[in-house]
């Protein structure tokens, strides 16, 4: 954790620690499970990325899934691509979470796990999400 995600991470109830920390372990270990790609700046990357603000979305809130997500960004030397990157993966996310709770919602169904890979999924194959090719920014179904 960076130093500023690290004072908003200790300001958290337990219970909030633990769906963060149970949240990075389900990203960091479904995403090279599903792209082989490079884990810094490819398609696995993205997933990651976004994976994790969507269960953050779901066990804490939009809120401090983007104050944490963005004070994990904010780190000297991060490079600009991968910040920019990055910060529009865990929107996507975010953003992708709440359609599909409300999806669910309306069909009176809990979201659970496998919908939100298949969320995050669909997203990267429609190409809402970012990765970084030959140095540029590219979305994700090319």
């Amino acid at each position: 954790m960076t130093p500023s995600e690290l004072v908003l991470y200790n300001g958290l109830n337990i219970q909030q620690q633990y769906f963060y920390l149970i949240n990075a372990y389900a990203a960091s270990t479904i995403a090279p499970a599903k792209f082989q790609d490079a884990a810094d700046g490819g398609k696995q990357d993205a997933f990651r990325h976004s994976f994790f603000h969507a269960l953050n979305t779901q066990h804490l809130g939009v809120a401090l899934s983007r104050s944490l997500g963005d004070a994990h960004e904010n780190f000297l030397n991060n490079p600009i691509l991968s910040k920019s990157m990055d910060l529009h993966n865990n929107e996507q996310g975010r953003i992708g979470f709440l359609d599909l709770h409300l999806d669910a919602s309306e069909h009176d169904r809990p979201v659970i796990r496998v919908d939100v890979e298949n969320m995050i999924l669909n997203l990267m194959a429609t190409g809402n999400m970012q990765y970084i090719k030959n140095g540029v920014l590219v979305p994700t179904n090319q």
